[in-house]
């Protein structure tokens, strides 16, 4: 209930109205209070007046000074006492009393009415701070006085009237005071008040009936089906059906809403327009300060040139989607070419390597089988020289052989020619020598055999001696062989070891390069594979800005488009 009382205007506007009233009415009535109690006091005041100037006029002047200097009483204040009793029982002024005109921190009594509380009489005195400026003022000025209200103690709210005593020559010589109570102000206000607050609260009760009836039938209910139907229209319902006219404000509302809606309806249908792709579509504003309309308009007139922009994108990027696309399939053909080559590269290179690595062994062998071959040159030399030392000495032994023969020669003949004069000794010899003769004969035989064999020695020491000759200077030339050999060896081997320590170099520099080919072939697999990815990319790609020039054509631009080229490099 509260929560439809705060939503309500029609009830708001009661609320507010009723408030209106009641404050009103509480205005009303203390504007009466206050009218009402100003002229009560007003009367209550000249009426204490009155009373006090009824009294000075009684109030003999002329002996008014008289009296109080000697303190007797005469007849003249005895009348004047009657009189004032009189008044006070008379009237209602709550006290009334004579004051002379001569004071000090005191005031000096000349006579009081009949009072229960106060009973001053002639000479007493009182504080001059109870007594009201206007009192004073009289005194000064002669003149009728009065105050306004005042509360005093138990007398409650009181006014007061002041008027001067004077004598027969017009000067004052005391005053006259009556204070009157005005307690019925108060009363005679808060029924006053309560009378108007019972009135105001029938009437409001009436008008808050009426005015909500008839609030809620001019302002509540349009307002609750405007409401609704902007609900709906912020809820994205724009079918709604507004119809609300008149001369007032609700009227004109409802107009304004119509229209609302109306256009609002108009911007959903080029909306939609728009959602099924036709871009040939016209926004008219509705005024300088209709910025949704204008900023649909641009956005329509950017996404034409959009459109446009990327219609022709679209065909350039399926161009070069293509062109990337045989790119990329040559490129990957020859990436595999590539691959198929470098990996026979990587045999070839491979199968150098390990050539490589058995030629440096080899050639490692070598050098190792030339310094063996140095070691036998070396020995062979040395023997060679051995050999030349044992001919040459087989030389000089033949000669001394040969020496040897000779003599033997020499004695073969000897013996031969002492055998022949044997055998003659033993032939003049007879019968005697016969035995010695066959002895002479036989060693005349063993000394031609020795000859013989001694010459066959002799010659074959000679051809020895020529031999071992030969075979000295043949063992001299193997010697100077055998040292050009030695040489040679040498300078083979530094040879031998300098291509050893290549192809060793080589071999590394093979091993090397096979890995660098290998990383090669890597990345020229890679380089296929992303090549193989790239045109099935490229393809894909291809495949897209088909799909896109598709899409992009089902937007209708109208004959005004134009296709706006991009600039080179953007």
């Amino acid at each position: 209930m509260f929560d439809k009382i705060k939503s309500s205007v029609a009830i708001k506007l009661v609320i507010w109205v009723v408030g209106a009233i009641i404050i009103s009415v509480a205005a009303i009535g203390i504007f009466g209070y206050n009218l009402q109690r100003s002229s009560i006091v007003e009367a209550k005041s000249k009426n204490a007046e009155d009373i006090a100037a009824s009294l000075a006029a009684v109030i003999d002047g002329d002996s008014f000074k008289e009296l109080l200097q000697s303190g007797e009483k005469n007849d003249e204040w005895y009348r004047a006492k009657a009189a004032a009793d009189k008044i006070r029982a008379d009237t209602d002024t709550v006290f009334l009393y004579v004051i002379d005109s001569s004071y000090g921190s005191e005031v000096v009594y000349y006579l009081e009415g009949t009072s229960v509380d106060s009973d001053m009489d002639l000479g007493d005195t009182d504080d001059k701070s109870a007594y009201a400026d206007e009192m004073f003022e009289t005194l000064r000025t002669g003149e009728l006085t009065e105050t306004d209200i005042y509360t005093s103690g138990d007398w409650g709210i009181m006014v007061s009237g002041f008027a001067a005593v004077k004598n027969s020559s017009g000067a004052i010589v005391g005053v006259v005071g009556a204070d009157i109570g005005v307690h019925e102000v108060d009363e005679s206000s808060a029924e006053f008040v309560f009378m108007l607050i019972v009135a105001a609260i029938i009437i409001c009760i009436g008008l808050s009936f009426i005015l909500f009836r008839r609030i809620t039938t001019m302002i509540g209910k349009p307002v609750g089906k405007l409401t609704k139907a902007a609900q709906l229209m912020a809820e994205g319902d724009v079918n709604i059906l507004t119809k609300y006219s008149g001369p007032d404000e609700i009227g004109r509302l409802g107009i304004a809403f119509t229209k609302l809606a109306d256009d609002t309806r108009k911007q959903v249908g080029v909306l939609k327009e728009l959602a099924d792709g036709n871009l040939d579509v016209t926004l008219k504003t509705r005024g300088e300060n209709d910025v949704m309309s204008q900023a649909m308009a641009q956005i329509v007139e950017k996404l034409r040139d959009l459109f446009s922009e990327i219609q022709h994108s679209a065909k350039e990027l399926g161009t070069g989607a293509n062109e990337i696309s045989s790119l990329s399939s040559s490129l990957a053909e020859g990436a595999t070419e590539q691959a198929s080559s470098i990996a026979q590269i990587t045999q070839i290179v491979h199968s150098i390597s390990e050539e490589a690595i058995a030629a440096a062994a080899e050639a490692r062998e070598a050098v190792t089988s030339e310094l063996n071959v140095e070691q036998n040159a070396q020995t062979g030399r040395e023997k060679m020289d051995k050999l030349f030392v044992a001919v040459k000495d087989i030389s000089e032994a033949s000669q001394k052989i040969a020496g040897v023969i000779k003599v033997i020669d020499d004695i073969a003949f000897q013996t031969n020619i002492l055998a022949l004069n044997a055998a003659v000794e033993a032939a003049r010899a007879g019968q005697q020598g016969k035995g010695f003769a066959v002895v002479a004969e036989e060693v005349r035989s063993l000394a031609g055999k020795s000859a013989e064999a001694a010459n066959s020695t002799s010659l074959l020491i000679s051809e020895t001696v020529k031999k071992a000759g030969f075979g000295a200077e043949l063992a001299s030339e193997a010697s100077g062989v055998f040292t050009e050999i030695i040489a040679s060896l040498e300078s083979s081997k530094e040879v031998v070891e300098d291509l050893a320590l290549k192809s060793e170099t080589m071999a590394r520099d093979m091993l090397e390069m096979n890995e660098n080919v290998g990383q090669i072939s890597n990345v020229v697999s890679q380089t296929s594979a992303m090549a193989e990815q790239s045109s099935a990319a490229s393809e894909e790609l291809a495949s897209m800005s088909v799909n896109m020039e598709e899409q992009v054509n089902r937007f209708r631009l109208g004959e005004a488009s134009e296709i706006k080229r991009l600039p080179q490099g953007k």
